[in-house]
């Protein structure tokens, strides 16, 4: 990914998967079924959440991992 959008503190920038909407099998999935589906790739990382005593506490996930999406309405 490139620089265009860069986390500050404990941020991180998750890109959804895309699924399609037919298996392997040949069954097509339903609308309301691929919205449960809210897993992403992380593409970027912050350098984690500011200390008081002004080192950084690192986060808890790396490039490249696979997260939960939290949707709001």
């Amino acid at each position: 990914m490139s620089k265009l959008f860069e986390p500050i503190k404990d941020k991180v920038i998750i890109k959804a998967f895309t699924y399609s909407n037919t298996l392997a099998s040949g069954v097509i999935l339903p609308d309301i079924a691929q919205e449960s589906l809210n897993i992403g790739k992380i593409e970027a990382v912050g350098p984690g959440l500011l200390l008081p005593n002004g080192s950084y506490d690192p986060p808890q996930c790396k490039i490249g991992g696979r997260t939960a999406i939290l949707r709001f309405c």
